[in-house]
């Protein structure tokens, strides 16, 4: 296939509503690919701004000079 036809199958599949074992396969398989990518470092690090760390920490105890 060009890429013109493997667009038109995917769009085609990818709207289909029957519940047969090539649409399941294929939203399972996009469901996963999506999953992963947006769980990846990648993704959350470059794209999102993902910190491990959200902030200094500051207890709730006043620090004091001991002078």
């Amino acid at each position: 296939m060009d890429s013109a036809e493997r667009t038109k199958f995917l769009t085609e599949l990818n709207e289909s509503k029957t519940e047969d074992d090539v649409n399941f396969f294929f939203k399972a398989l996009k469901h996963y690919t999506l999953r992963g990518y947006t769980t990846s470092e990648y993704y959350l690090t470059t794209v999102e701004g993902y910190n491990i760390i959200p902030g200094k920490f500051k207890g709730c105890v006043p620090v004091t000079n001991p002078s």
